[in-house]
């Protein structure tokens, strides 16, 4: 469900928003991101568990693919490259360090 929602989902938020409406699309995408970490830790249903990873799966994707999209826009072209690295070495640095 990853790529849908960053082929699809994201591509109809923004739209449906418009441009200025990309931080709403954030924010709204942080706090499904933490209502449903939330929700599927402390349930004992196995089926809401997976119902809620679909939506943090498609939250995330979103949210990737809008912050992506928006930092491609902001740096130089040539120091792009650079600016994803860092973007990719801090995502993977708190996705070990953040569930200490």
């Amino acid at each position: 469900s990853f790529h849908p929602s960053q082929g699809y989902l994201a591509k109809r938020l923004v739209h449906m928003w418009g441009k200025d409406g990309k931080t709403f699309v954030i924010m709204a995408c942080c706090a499904v991101l933490g209502a449903g970490r939330y929700i599927a830790y402390y349930t004992e249903s196995l089926i809401v568990i997976y119902a809620t990873f679909l939506f943090i799966i498609n939250a995330l994707g979103t949210m990737n693919t809008v912050i992506t999209a928006d930092t491609g826009a902001i740096a130089p072209s040539n120091e792009v490259g650079g600016l994803f690295g860092i973007l990719e070495a801090s995502q993977s640095a708190a996705g070990m360090v953040g569930p200490f």
